[in-house]
């Protein structure tokens, strides 16, 4: 069985918990997003507003894991880009244009996971080991920041729609 795992759901919202957009699992510890509410029921308070403009902000550790349910849920399927930078060292590009899929910790383990690629071949997981500061940068941007000082950027840029 693998660490990480990605389900979607086709599932009409029409249940009494919305639709399920996708579930990242790191170790033990599973998160869910979700989207488009039931019918006669307004959409999910998020508990976490990347809207109010106030950035960069650092985000509190007890927040960590409603932040990035809300980013995940927000950004769900745009294109990203992942950018590492480490200590003393040139920055390297890790992901270039793939969907989104969603970013996940387990808290007890400090582990951060970021997950890219909506297809076998192209799939990416990228886990940030002693997570230490999580800072929303704006709206679609985010750096990880591990304990050993390497940081993480995630941009997610909404994908362009093709007319037919």
């Amino acid at each position: 069985m693998k660490d990480s795992s990605r389900e979607t759901s086709k599932a009409t919202g029409k249940g009494t918990r919305g639709v399920l957009i996708g579930r990242t699992r790191v170790g033990n510890q599973t998160t869910a997003a979700t989207s488009g509410a039931p019918s006669g029921q307004q959409e999910r308070h998020r508990k976490f507003s990347t809207s109010d403009g106030n950035f960069p902000r650092e985000i509190a550790r007890e927040q960590w894991q409603d932040f990035l349910a809300d980013f995940s849920a927000e950004h769900d399927g745009w294109n990203s880009d992942i950018e590492v930078f480490e200590p003393n060292q040139t920055s390297r590009l890790e992901v270039h244009g793939l969907p989104f899929e969603g970013v996940s910790i387990d808290l007890q383990q400090r582990v951060t996971a970021i997950s890219a690629g909506d297809k076998t071949s192209d799939h990416v997981q990228k886990l940030i080991p002693a997570t230490n500061r999580i800072t929303a940068l704006n709206e679609n941007e985010m750096e990880i920041e591990a304990l050993d000082r390497t940081r993480i950027l995630v941009h997610c840029h909404e994908p362009t729609t093709r007319a037919e």
